[in-house]
């Protein structure tokens, strides 16, 4: 499933609120892509987050995986200043305030 998070979560840059109405809040940064691989195998919903971009965006099951193929390899744990055209993507993980559910937030820089 993919769906648009824009309406949901406008002017909120604290937490991620899901499709299913659902407040995930920040818990970690800088995952390594190994931990993503892990997260997206495992079934962890991935959100993607462009703002130059106006992009917001939810992806689960198949979707989530074709998603971050997309991305892997600009993916990295310490984005740097870049000369090229070329966006670099970082991740953390948000949890529900009981910890029992989790999503990975992927964040597009240019």
């Amino acid at each position: 499933m993919h769906v648009d998070l824009r309406d949901l979560n406008a002017d909120v840059w604290d937490r991620v609120q899901g499709p299913d109405g659902v407040a995930y809040f920040q818990q970690s940064s800088r995952l390594k892509r190994s931990q993503v691989d892990e997260l997206i195998a495992a079934g962890t919903p991935l959100v993607v987050s462009w703002f130059g971009g106006g992009e917001l965006d939810w992806f689960d099951e198949r979707d989530a995986l074709a998603a971050w193929h997309k991305r892997r390899r600009l993916f990295t744990a310490h984005p740097t200043a870049s000369t090229s055209k070329h966006m670099q993507w970082t991740g953390g993980v948000f949890r529900t305030q009981d910890l029992e559910r989790s999503i990975i937030v992927l964040t597009g820089h240019c």
